[in-house]
């Protein structure tokens, strides 16, 4: 899967509508549409947030891992 598709999959499976992803990652709805369809890059900074809103790696979301490898945070 590119990145595109598990951006959106993991979007899906955590319940959240597009407007709240961008809510929570600080951008517009129409920015994170243009990211899902591959028309604009994925910011690092905005990538890293999403890895970590959603628990998994940034392997996972750019496509180099079919495993989720959930992260396990020990931040208190």
């Amino acid at each position: 899967m590119t990145i595109f598709k598990n951006m959106e999959r993991m979007r899906i499976e955590h319940n959240m509508t597009r407007e709240a992803l961008a809510r929570k990652l600080g951008v517009t709805p129409a920015q994170l549409r243009s990211w899902e369809i591959g028309r604009e890059p994925i910011p690092s900074d905005r990538l890293i947030a999403m890895a970590d809103l959603f628990g998994c790696s940034i392997d996972f979301l750019l496509g180099r891992s079919s495993r989720m490898e959930y992260v396990i945070s020990f931040a208190s």
